[in-house]
């Protein structure tokens, strides 16, 4: 094989690898939430879990994402920062 052959060869396979590390980045990306919750105790303790089970839960409200599914949207304040942490509603 020529030269220049085996160079876009190999030009050819880095491109598809960059591909498949790019798209498994982009997989595992995206909002972190936890299991989902059926109610709004449930939603709070997730939540502080969450934030490493430190600070204080100042409320809970549910409220629809952006796509459109029901999740409980939790107020954490720590360290004087407060924190809003969605958890899916089951």
């Amino acid at each position: 094989m020529p030269t220049h052959q085996l160079a876009n060869s190999l030009k050819t396979v880095a491109r598809a690898l960059g591909l498949v590390v790019i798209l498994a980045c982009v997989a595992t990306s995206g909002p972190a939430y936890a299991n989902g919750a059926s109610n709004e105790k449930q939603a709070a303790s997730q939540a502080l879990k969450e934030n490493g089970g430190s600070g204080e839960v100042l409320g809970v409200s549910k409220e629809k994402n952006s796509r459109g599914k029901s999740v409980f949207a939790v107020k954490i304040i720590e360290n004087g920062r407060v924190r809003v942490i969605r958890i899916p509603q089951n």
